[in-house]
């Protein structure tokens, strides 16, 4: 039983860190995390809080005009059609075609996993270098802080 509260408390610091996740390389790092555990939090019946909280963290970058691959695929694989409502599925799965529309464009056969995509252009992810933080979707790209 130490083991199962051991994780818990793993759970929640990483929830938390996904929640206040700034930068890419820290998303990528917190979906990784989520991914290698996976056996585990399914054996904990949890999926469907870490489908909520992976929920909220891409709805919250889709407002700052970026969006994660590697998110965008781990939340289709944790829900499995089974925690989120069909319209939220129905959202991501635009949102995973979205990437698949830059990688038509851009003449790739396959994107890299952890690929950000800056909304309303083929670019990847851009930081604000003053702060590090994603620009503000109404800058589209502008090196201005928020």
């Amino acid at each position: 039983m130490p083991h199962f509260c051991l994780f818990a408390h793993f759970l929640q610091l990483t929830l938390l860190m996904l929640h206040h996740c700034d930068t890419p390389q820290n998303m990528n790092s917190l979906v990784a995390t989520l991914e290698r555990y996976s056996l585990l939090w399914t054996c904990m019946d949890i999926l469907p809080t870490i489908v909520a909280a992976l929920d909220a963290a891409h709805q919250a970058w889709k407002v700052h005009g970026t969006q994660s691959r590697s998110l965008l695929l781990l939340l289709l694989k944790f829900d499995n059609n089974r925690y989120l409502s069909p319209i939220s599925r129905d959202q991501i799965m635009s949102d995973v075609a979205s990437f698949e529309l830059v990688s038509d464009t851009s003449h790739s056969k396959q994107l890299h996993p952890n690929m950000f995509l800056y909304l309303g252009s083929t670019a990847t992810f851009q930081r604000c270098h003053h702060c590090s933080f994603p620009p503000d979707r109404n800058f589209m790209g502008s090196q201005r802080c928020r």
